[in-house]
């Protein structure tokens, strides 16, 4: 359920009954407002279409957090005459503390509320040193997703004796409402020359994105030529964070940037170091959301998140993990049971492959896989072997699960086998992955696949963004571009893609399923002195190695 606030009221809607809106009064309960609405909705239903279970959005959404930050100003402005871009239709720009009040967020302020580092004194001894220098720097903070680059930037500013301002800003705030050719650039300009008069520290949570902001049709100077020069004559106080892949997109694309930057590299922690953080990290989500963490579901979040969450480091996947529990059952007993429905609901596994403790065996998963599939015995066996070692977490958690290749005439049940066990994992086929790779023969496959500097959400990595627990089906893969097989080799030996924007999609969870025609033409006018059943496999083979 959405809500927000309109016309003095607050009102509601679910994006799975996007006509209903609904409004709720003061004090009344969301939950109890909407299950009222609910049921009258339900009602209204004819009995033939009565299908509540239609309007889950479970395994049919993801979520994107896109955060925005509105701090109002403390004073009503003063008028002021309109100046020449007001006159032209546009805006005059404020001076520059002004514009960065209006796109920036101030870190210190708010330090109180700012997230805790923990077990990190080395890093944070370093990253106080460069910032003591006398001569302003800029410096970087690498590593992977959630090893917690940002609480090491939050840290920093809570223990910043100085009282320096330490300012967030992001290039997509920044060009916001800019129209007019030059307006960003003055509005940027204004805004380090403020930040240099007062010795300001500007934190950059997405500096890849400076090489890209205000690149338009008619403007080709991006937000980071702007920011150069005042690197170079060393007048601005930077602190940014990256992955270790997008600091090689930033290296590649501008070397002269990237060497401006000192770096402070945060590792993943260990297991037992991971472990006293999560610890830290329930108890104080116990405080906060009154609720209790029993020790079976604190060893189980570390298991889960160590398991299956490889896309991300420790501590943080453990740790955020922790939190949405915390904010999920406020106020109640979270003990293992809870913990594996709430990461069931996040990854679309069933219970019974999540849970140790029940039993699955490879008959079970042959007869679930047989009810949608016939006539088919050896894919059967291959896909059941499939599921067994994802039951056993016996796959390599460095590549994929599985990399199969389906090869056979039109018809006889590739996809089908696919869709089934996307069904069988997941119970639901909205998991599959589908990709015909006729559709990729030219020489933009690779930029189509995993995106370009203009389009960065390539197909292929922004589908396993999105979900990296699915079965991946490549249709016709021969027919695919000879770069676009290379990419998969590295997919099939590495278990991850990078995209233009330096971010990695993660395929170690994933099932590959490549389809292909290759031998049918031979096997259809096939001659020899063993049983049909021998030399179509032979056949099949031979022209799958020649390929």
């Amino acid at each position: 359920v959405v809500t927000f606030h309109g016309l003095g009221r607050r009102l509601a809607f679910s994006p799975s009954l996007p006509d209903e809106w609904f409004e709720i009064d003061r004090g009344q309960d969301l939950g109890v407002r909407a299950t009222e609405v609910l049921r009258q909705f339900l009602r209204r239903k004819p009995n033939q279409d009565l299908q509540p279970e239609a309007l889950s959005a479970l395994e049919r959404a993801w979520i994107d957090v896109l955060p925005l930050q509105l701090e109002p100003p403390r004073a009503s402005p003063r008028p002021k005459q309109p100046g020449l871009m007001a006159l032209l239709g546009g805006r005059d720009l404020a001076s520059g503390r002004e514009e960065l009040g209006k796109v920036g967020r101030c870190l210190t302020w708010g330090r109180d509320d700012l997230e805790r580092c923990l077990e990190r004194a080395p890093e944070l001894e370093r990253l106080e040193t460069l910032m003591r220098r006398p001569q302003r720097a800029a410096v970087v903070v690498v590593g992977p997703r959630l090893v917690g680059k940002t609480t090491l930037i939050h840290e920093q500013v809570r223990r910043d004796n100085r009282r320096r301002g330490y300012w967030q800003l992001s290039p997509q705030r920044l060009i916001s409402g800019m129209s007019y050719l030059g307006q960003w650039e003055s509005r940027l300009v204004k805004i380090l020359r403020y930040v240099r008069e007062k010795n300001l520290v500007l934190v950059l949570d997405d500096l890849l994105g400076w090489l890209s902001a205000g690149l338009s049709r008619d403007a080709q100077m991006p937000a980071s030529d702007v920011l150069k020069p005042f690197l170079e004559r060393q007048e601005l106080r930077l602190l940014a964070e990256l992955t270790p892949e997008a600091l090689a997109v930033l290296q590649e694309k501008d070397r002269a940037l990237a060497d401006r930057f000192e770096v402070v590299r945060l590792e993943e922690m260990a297991p037992g170091t991971s472990m006293r953080v999560l610890l830290e990290t329930v108890r104080r989500t116990e405080e906060t959301q009154r609720c209790t963490f029993t020790s079976r579901a604190i060893l189980e979040i570390e298991e889960l998140s160590s398991r299956y969450l490889t896309d991300a480091a420790r501590p943080g996947k453990a740790a955020r993990m922790a939190r949405q529990l915390g904010a999920r059952y406020r106020g109640q007993l979270v003990d293992r049971q809870q913990v594996l429905e709430q990461f069931s609901q996040r990854s679309g596994l069933s219970l019974t492959l999540l849970d140790t403790g029940t039993r699955l065996t490879r008959a079970q998963s042959r007869a679930w896989l047989s009810e949608r599939v016939v006539g088919q015995p050896r894919a059967l066996d291959a896909l059941a072997d499939t599921i067994s070692i994802f039951k056993a977490r016996l796959s390599d958690p460095r590549r994929p699960v599985a990399g199969l290749l389906f090869v056979g005439p039109t018809g006889v049940g590739k996809t089908e086998c696919a869709r089934a066990l996307a069904g069988t994992l997941y119970g639901n086929e909205d998991r599959l992955v589908r990709l015909d790779m006729n559709e990729f023969v030219g020489h933009d496959a690779v930029s189509r696949l995993v995106g370009s500097s203009g389009h960065p959400d390539g197909l292929l990595t922004a589908a396993l963004r999105r979900q990296p627990f699915s079965v991946v089906l490549l249709d016709e893969v021969e027919k695919a571009h000879p770069d676009a097989l290379n990419l998969l080799l590295q997919v099939l030996g590495d278990g991850r893609l990078t995209d233009a924007l330096g971010r990695t999609a993660d395929f170690t969870q994933a099932i590959l399923i490549m389809t292909s025609n290759l031998g049918a033409r031979e096997v259809s006018r096939s001659l020899g002195l063993r049983s049909q059943a021998e030399q179509d496999e032979l056949t099949y083979l031979k022209a799958v190695r020649e390929y």
